[in-house]
């Protein structure tokens, strides 16, 4: 019998914190911030197994991802029925999250004040879960700015949620003493099996019963999870968990989630010190040592920095911000244990119980982290002419093109200010993010002011891995947020994004999106918050500084794509998701960049039009149509883990965290066969 718990992820620049519990039959997670699944996936923490989900407290720290793991799990396996657990808060963000998730495999059970179910969502109070492997006791934490009434919602409205969580894993099982039994004459065979079995037996006229023979186990572990949202309950935890915590169990170690400013408080201290003097594990904190996170993205970046450093700067790695608090940490808290990512707490076999660095992340070796060239594959993307396509024969262009050798200098006026802004691609892949690319997301600068154009589940370490310490800068330069529609992978980063933004300012964001995406930041605003934006449809966009239309594009759902303009001249027209969309090409003609998606190969198109897609080759026509200046691809599916193979096309293939000015893509072009010619067609995509 083995079971654990790991640090999925802790805190650090690029990501918050995580917990993975692992017992042989099943595994659970606590929490899922941003990165939760990039880092899962690269580091083949499999997920499979997973049939339950707890979550400590509603915040962007805790529930960033979650919609996106939703609908990753749904995906990969549409047959499981899985449950998230949570504290008051959970149902009223599932819900908002509905926007754009669908929870129809899921169970969502809130702890609250209240009993009702309501399809797959429902509140209890009774504050107990228990299967096989454990049984946890939940103390829900909220303070409810209304209170549940038999209105539209059933369910009270909450802000500063919380919860502890009390898991008492399963019992070691009792010790049969074989060596006992036999001298007390109970032969081998039949009569031993039953006796092993909890069954008392006959020998000689004498009745022999099982606690005879059995040596008890040792104490079954268990272990509590706080996470409170201030300090208002600190006096009356210690009281109600020594309901729970008997002198029979095994208090292996708390696990604090609890924010940095109320676990350093007098009030929480006092608290800790009032409980059982055990291992105290510290989440929320910025110690661990500067490590490669997405070590295959870091090796990839690090490769095409040699060959094009301009375009591919060198990724930033987390800091130990918190190291000069570390002493002052250790005297207040006892037995206090700073984790790693990946550090265990190994709770069976009972002898091998304690603290396990063994699988932690290493510092960064930059001498390891090296990688020489022609080491890495890319698979091959087919490509073909289609030159029959009617939804794109069929435009009516004029013939006034400017030739792709074009000098940007003879397109724009380069004396005014804004002429040369500059492209910065967070994640270039479809669906979900892999070890190689991260989901959509762009940053647009140097014209004035940022946008992010869509704004994907991890877009802000994103940020941070590309502009490291000058992060705070960006998020103040952001103007707008433009989503084109409302699928996770092209929105679910809002929320870390304007959590971190509000730390800097209260000025307003602009976000622009379908009008369902306001019920979503609403609520969120709501449980999360303070949130600082303006919310605007694509119908009526008003961003200083810039022409922004939007063009409706064909997609599965609602969907648009974004047409931006400057006064010295440039054009840059963004597809967002879509089927080749005559609208888009007349609304974007003669654009300076056309940025648009080719999900798929040519050998895909099926694929393509079942899932309103854009095949590599329709994306060159569309550019061909619209008679752009230079057509960038992206958003490519994770079978194409890398880099396409094309040295006769005159595109630029993106890279996650590649940065480039418009006046730079005809070098770009020129050196994409170069890119290319650096590996073979064997085919490395990921699982």
């Amino acid at each position: 019998m083995k079971y654990y718990i790991q640090i999925l992820s802790s805190q650090s620049a690029l990501s918050t914190p995580s917990l993975f519990m692992f017992f042989d039959s099943s595994r659970y997670i606590f929490n899922s911030g941003d990165c939760v699944q990039r880092i899962a996936n690269e580091h083949k923490i499999r997920l499979s197994k997973m049939k339950n989900l707890f979550i400590t407290s509603i915040t962007p720290n805790t529930v960033g991802s979650l919609p996106g793991m939703m609908l990753s799990l749904i995906e990969s396996q549409p047959e499981v029925k899985r449950t998230i657990h949570g504290p008051p808060g959970l149902l009223q963000f599932i819900k908002a999250a509905c926007t754009f998730t669908w929870h129809g495999n899921f169970n969502i059970i809130e702890y609250g004040n209240s009993d009702f179910i309501e399809g797959p969502l429902s509140s209890t109070t009774t504050h107990v879960f228990s299967d096989d492997n454990m049984k946890v006791h939940i103390i829900p934490i909220a303070d409810y700015v209304s209170f549940p009434s038999s209105s539209d919602s059933p369910y009270g409205l909450v802000e500063n949620t919380g919860s502890i969580y009390i898991i008492e894993c399963k019992p070691f099982p009792n010790k049969f003493l074989i060596d006992k039994a036999k001298l007390l004459g109970v032969p081998r065979g039949p009569l031993l099996g039953k006796l092993s079995s909890g069954q008392s037996v006959v020998v000689d006229g004498r009745v022999i019963t099982p606690e005879e023979v059995t040596e008890k186990g040792p104490p079954q572990p268990v272990i509590v999870i706080f996470d409170l949202p201030n300090t208002q309950h600190c006096a009356q935890i210690v009281e109600r968990l020594q309901i729970y915590l008997q002198p029979q169990y095994n208090l292996a170690s708390f696990l604090h989630f609890t924010r940095k400013d109320v676990l350093l408080s007098t009030e929480y201290i006092e608290m800790i010190m009032a409980l059982p003097h055990v291992n105290n594990t510290i989440l929320d904190l910025q110690m661990s040592p500067a490590s490669s996170l997405f070590k295959k993205s870091d090796e990839l970046l690090i490769k095409l920095n040699k060959l094009l450093p301009q375009a591919f700067p060198l990724p930033n790695f987390p800091k130990n911000l918190d190291i000069n608090i570390l002493e002052v940490i250790h005297n207040l808290i006892p037995n206090c244990i700073i984790p790693n990512f990946f550090t265990k707490i190994v709770l069976a076999p009972a002898n091998s119980q304690g603290i396990d660095r063994s699988e932690e992340i290493k510092p960064i070796d930059m001498q390891k982290l090296n990688p020489q060239l022609n080491t890495i594959s890319l698979p091959n993307l087919e490509i073909s002419s289609n030159d029959n396509n009617p939804i794109i024969t069929n435009i009516d262009t004029n013939s006034g093109w400017c030739a792709h050798s074009c000098s940007y200098q003879d397109i724009v006026d380069i004396n005014l200010p804004g002429s040369d802004p500059q492209l910065l691609f967070l994640g270039t892949a479809s669906m979900k993010p892999g070890a190689y690319r991260n989901v959509s997301g762009i940053h647009f600068s140097e014209w004035g002011g940022g946008l992010l154009l869509d704004c994907g589940e991890g877009s802000y370490s994103q940020l941070v891995r590309s502009y490291g310490d000058g992060i705070s800068q960006v998020l103040l330069d952001l103007k707008a947020i433009l989503i084109t529609h409302l699928h996770a992978d092209h929105d679910l980063g809002i929320i870390k994004i304007l959590h971190e933004r509000a730390k800097l300012t209260t000025e307003s964001l602009i976000v622009v999106a379908p009008s369902l995406f306001n019920v979503y930041l609403s609520n969120c605003a709501m449980l999360m918050g303070p949130f600082y934006y303006e919310f605007q449809t694509p119908t009526l966009i008003s961003v200083p500084g810039l022409e922004i239309f939007s063009v409706p594009v064909d997609h599965r759902i609602e969907a648009y794509g974004f047409i931006i303009t400057h006064k010295s001249g440039w054009k840059l027209v963004y597809s967002g998701d879509t089927r080749p969309c005559p609208g888009l090409i007349q609304g974007g003609y003669n654009a300076t960049v056309l940025i648009h998606e080719a999900t798929f190969d040519d050998l895909k198109q099926k694929d393509a039009v079942e899932k309103f897609h854009s095949t590599l080759g329709e994306a060159l026509q569309v550019a061909s149509a619209m008679e752009v200046w230079k057509v960038v691809l992206t958003h490519f599916s994770q079978r194409y883990s890398k880099l396409p193979e094309n040295t006769k096309v005159d595109a630029i293939y993106t890279f996650d965290l590649m940065r480039f000015r418009f006046s730079e893509c005809n070098e770009l072009v020129k050196l994409m066969p170069i890119l290319i010619q650096e590996w073979k067609d064997e085919d490395t995509s990921e699982d």
